[in-house]
């Protein structure tokens, strides 16, 4: 039971088809002026971290929120993202697509050592390096994202102004010792491996 509710699914077909779809431009402009001028904070409560996650079929999985315990990002005087840090609540990260005691076994499940270890790691950090223009509001970051205590740099795309940024990316959970079920440490899984990309779609509200 528990191998079969832990594949940690959340978009919609719309969402996922959106992000298959998404056309990456051919060239990308630096940002000559790093310097932060003005900062911005979070708005916490307006702000969501949705994750996604499924069997390596892509039949079945979970959908969930993580909390955004903090936020500040940094804008040059051309209004340009040259920075950002973030703080996220994985403690009480949550499932929104079960309900009861289906629920709370993933849910014990995901908070074990077996994949986040909350106990020991309640919080993950985004912090960001750099970031280069792509075009109008659209920005290619990178960033080093820890969790549990590991830092590893993923690169994202954004769309970017002075009152939101919208992004979707994956990760792969191996990278940060998330390996249960995983086909790369487990042989004979078959249809019961779960993914190993996890996928992020982020909406913050700047005040």
């Amino acid at each position: 039971l528990i191998l079969g509710l832990s594949a940690c699914s959340l978009f919609s077909s719309d969402t996922q088809d959106s992000l298959d779809t998404a056309q990456t431009p051919a060239t990308i402009s630096p940002i000559a002026n790093t310097q932060s001028s003005q900062e911005k904070t979070v708005n916490t409560e307006n702000s969501k971290l949705k994750w996604r996650g499924e069997f390596i079929t892509g039949d079945y999985g979970h959908d969930g929120l993580v909390p955004i315990t903090s936020g500040v990002v940094g804008f040059n005087n051309q209004n340009e993202l040259v920075a950002g840090n973030f703080t996220l609540d994985i403690q009480n990260l949550s499932i929104i697509d079960l309900e009861g005691e289906v629920q709370k076994t993933l849910l014990d499940h995901l908070k074990s050592k077996d994949f986040f270890d909350t106990e020991n790691h309640p919080q993950a950090t985004l912090n960001i390096t750099s970031t280069e223009k792509i075009d109008n509001d659209r920005y290619s970051i990178t960033a080093d994202l820890t969790i549990k205590d590991i830092s590893n740099s993923i690169q994202f795309q954004a769309d970017i102004n002075q009152d939101q940024i919208k992004s979707m990316f994956n990760i792969d959970r191996t990278r940060w010792n998330i390996n249960y079920a995983s086909g790369k440490f487990f042989d004979n899984l078959k249809d019961s491996a779960i993914n190993d990309e996890i996928m992020f779609d982020i909406l913050l509200e700047l005040e």
